[in-house]
């Protein structure tokens, strides 16, 4: 009964019960609404001759129907989109005061800005590079927008030395000057290009190597590994604002960060 049922779902046109789909080259099983569905989920069991006229039926219908792959394939994007924001939205939840209200992460914009927008990075991060032109016209189109910058090295030692040297130049009051230094630097990052470059930008070379080896620095690093790991973060760059997050640096990362702020202070933020 339940394969008939099946027959004639496939001989009509895109419909509700190409729901019914089981996906298999794609490992993905949607049982159908209805009685069919409720059927299936109660525990029948196809013999391996119906098996294979299903699994036949489905290729068939999925060759002169491709669209419908593509459909699957939209849908399932947007649940797994929902759910990495909704996971994200609790995982910022439990770490905002770390996140949004660290005193001791570098910060560029507005000292007091009325909405803050949270980067990790690393300085030898190709898309870190690219995403730092947004940033600074984030900046230069919104005085009212705060910038944290997380220190986030995850491309090896050479990136830690640039971000410990970097951290130094904020003591002197320099930091987001160095950071975009850096990432504008063509080649490889690591302690000797970030002493040049701060060298050039005129900051007190004695003072900055002993901060950046100093203990405190060194902590600041750790913990903002240690947040990363809460917030699950695997890779750079990585954008919060409110608790909304924007993994990597998409073409329009400009346009979604000004939208996502313009969305924070029409809506409020809670934890930030």
């Amino acid at each position: 009964m339940i394969l008939n049922d099946i027959r004639a779902a496939f001989r009509r046109p895109l419909t509700a019960a190409v729901a019914g789909l089981a996906m298999l080259g794609a490992g993905i099983a949607l049982v159908p609404a209805g009685p069919m569905g409720k059927a299936m989920a109660a525990g029948d069991a196809f013999s391996e001759a119906q098996k294979a006229e299903l699994g036949a039926l489905i290729k068939d219908y999925l060759v002169k129907n491709p669209e419908v792959m593509i459909e699957v394939q939209r849908v399932l994007e947007a649940k797994m989109e929902a759910t990495r924001q909704e996971a994200a939205a609790k995982a910022v939840s439990e770490n905002g005061a770390n996140l949004y209200k660290n005193a001791l992460l570098p910060t560029a914009g507005a000292a007091k800005g009325d909405v803050t927008v949270v980067e990790f990075f690393d300085y030898n991060c190709g898309f870190c590079r690219k995403a730092v032109d947004s940033m600074s016209k984030l900046m230069d189109a919104d005085k009212k927008v705060k910038v944290v910058m997380v220190d986030f090295p995850i491309f090896g030692k050479d990136s830690e030395a640039a971000a410990r040297v970097a951290i130094a130049a904020g003591k002197q009051g320099k930091y987001w000057d160095l950071h975009q230094a850096l990432l504008l630097h063509k080649g490889a990052n690591g302690e000797e290009s970030a002493l040049q470059l701060a060298e050039k930008l005129g900051l007190d070379m004695t003072k900055l190597k002993a901060d950046a080896a100093a203990p405190e620095t060194a902590k600041l690093l750790a913990d903002n590994r240690a947040l990363a790991e809460k917030l699950g973060i695997q890779g750079t760059p990585h954008f919060y604002v409110g608790d909304k997050v924007i993994p990597g640096a998409p073409e329009n990362l400009y346009d979604e960060l000004a939208s996502l702020v313009g969305d924070v202070r029409k809506n409020g933020c809670k934890i930030c």
